[in-house]
Formats: C-alpha cells, sequence, structure tokens
C-alpha cells in the first residue's frame, strides 16, 4: 500500500473507532454526542488554507473565474464548519436535544414513534416521533454508546436498525484492519 493511501486508511479508521469511545457527558451528565475534535479542526483548517488561498490569488491578478470557484469553495467550508463547531446531541433520562446551527429541537424518549437507519450523509440514525424527525450521525463519538442506552430504554427489537447502524460501522472499521 502506497504512503498516502496508508495515511487516508489511518485517518477514517481513527474517525471510525470514535463511534465506539465512551461519549462526553456535560456538567449535569447528559450524554453528549459530536463530531470527533479532529474532524472539526480539519475542517477550520481547511477554511483558513482556501482562505488564504483566495487572498494570495486575488492579490496575484488571478482571472475572475479562480477566485469565484475558490471563493465558493472557501464559503462553503467556513459554513461547514461552523456547522460542525456548534453541532451536538445531548441525551439526558429522557429527552434528545440537537442543537445545530438553525437552532434546537427536542425530542421525548420515550414518544419516539420509530427508529430507522439512513445511508444518507454518510449513515444517520433517524429518530421519529409525532413532533417531528431527527438525525443522528453514525460518526458521531459515543454513538454506539447512545445506541446501547436506546436499547436499555426501549428495547432490542425497537432499536434493531439503531444497532445495525451500529454493526456496519464496526465491520467498516474492521475491514480497514486488513489493510
Amino acid at each position: 500500500m502506497d504512503p498516502q493511501n496508508k495515511i487516508t486508511n489511518q485517518v477514517i479508521s481513527a474517525n471510525l473507532k470514535n463511534v465506539f469511545k465512551k461519549a462526553k457527558r456535560n456538567q449535569r451528565g447528559d450524554l453528549v454526542l459530536r463530531h470527533s475534535r479532529f474532524i472539526r479542526l480539519a475542517v477550520i483548517l481547511l477554511f483558513l488554507i482556501f482562505a488564504g488561498g483566495t487572498v494570495v490569488m486575488f492579490y496575484s491578478g488571478s482571472s475572475l473565474e479562480v477566485l469565484a470557484a475558490l471563493g465558493i469553495l472557501t464559503v462553503a467550508l467556513g459554513l461547514w464548519g461552523l456547522g460542525l463547531i456548534f453541532s451536538r446531541i445531548v441525551v439526558s433520562d429522557h429527552m434528545i436535544t440537537s442543537y445545530q446551527w438553525s437552532g434546537k429541537k427536542r425530542l421525548n424518549l420515550y414518544e419516539l414513534t420509530e427508529i430507522k437507519y439512513s445511508q444518507l450523509w454518510g449513515g444517520s440514525i433517524v429518530l421519529h416521533s409525532r413532533h417531528g424527525n431527527l438525525l443522528v450521525p453514525t460518526d458521531y463519538a459515543g454513538t454506539a454508546e447512545f445506541v446501547q442506552i436506546l436499547k436499555e430504554k426501549l428495547g432490542e427489537e425497537f432499536c434493531s436498525e439503531a444497532s445495525f447502524a451500529i454493526f456496519l460501522r464496526k465491520k467498516e472499521m474492521n475491514s480497514r484492519r486488513s489493510y
């Protein structure tokens, strides 16, 4: 395996292992799920590199098309970085609260009507209730612990698709070990 593929594989493996780490807790002892610090910092670093590149290209007299493309990528990375910084899910005894850049959404744990798995955006556990839906990305740190809590409170059968999502992450992590 060439060195670049090895590094890529190590980064992906580290992110997959993050799912199985113990979740952080807030001051009240609630579970806090979020992207790993590495992912958040990597996106912010990319944003800063693209922002610097845009400034350098501007002052070097680059074409308008190149500046526009670089500017659009810079804005997109900046927005993505802000989303990653502020997004998290807090799980208390009865409530699941999602904090996103667009606001806050709360679902009562015992009012969930269905738990599904979606492959959208790399995989998410979709929590359905009559008050709305909530996506929990399967690459958040502590996701496996969250699914275990769901199974304890709501039952193994009700959470079968969430368990399947964790199984897929574990399978992907184990397949990367063979490289």
